[in-house]
């Protein structure tokens, strides 16, 4: 693999600003990315995954390290298949790129 083509399609993946940018740069640089799956943040409920930020009193709360409303992930069995893809929780290793703390300002 062309690792000066894997970093183009990260670079071009970590400046989107919304999960439709992501999904055709995704497609864009299939070749490159297929192995990869990438989490993407959004500040609208419309993702599959949705994020559940609680206020519970002026101490207590519930918070997602993602920021957001909802989250979708982009991987080659989102792009091959049609319909719903099933995804389970905890089964992925994810290093943190400004990923996990930042992934969308939105």
């Amino acid at each position: 693999m062309d690792d000066f083509k894997l970093q183009l399609a990260f670079q071009a993946m970590s400046t989107v600003t919304t999960p439709l940018q992501a999904l055709k740069i995704y497609e864009k640089n299939f070749n490159v990315l297929k192995d990869w799956r990438f989490i993407c943040a959004s500040g609208d409920d419309h993702g599959p995954f949705k994020l559940k930020n609680k206020v519970i009193d002026d101490v207590v709360g519930i918070r997602s390290i993602f920021k957001g409303q909802s989250l979708w992930v982009i991987d080659a069995s989102m792009v091959e298949k049609e319909g719903t893809v099933p995804y389970l929780a905890g089964t992925g290793i994810y290093f943190d790129s400004n990923a996990a703390s930042y992934i969308y300002t939105h």
